[in-house]
């Protein structure tokens, strides 16, 4: 497609204004990865989410994520497992 817009959010931006996720067709979650989990402030926007999953606000729209970390151990898989159950 020809008409491809991408915009780049902060999640600490969104936090409070989670609402604004609506207007796109898709949305690709990425965190580094801390401990085995996403970032607190992606959690926080996860969280924030909430009213608008329970409206089904996000029914239909493709999602992706993806995530980096300096350790070798098989971390990264239980953040993409997060984000993943958040989409």
């Amino acid at each position: 497609h020809h008409n491809i817009k991408a915009d780049l959010l902060n999640a600490e931006d969104l936090i409070e204004r989670p609402g604004i996720l609506i207007q796109y067709d898709g949305l690709i979650w990425g965190s580094p990865t801390y401990l085995g989990g996403v970032s607190s402030k992606l959690k926080q926007l996860m969280d924030a989410t909430g009213p608008l999953w329970k409206k089904q606000s996000f029914k239909g729209k493709l999602a992706a994520g993806f995530t980096v970390s300096s350790l070798p151990a098989g971390d990264k898989q239980s953040t993409l497992i997060s984000i993943f159950t958040f989409c």
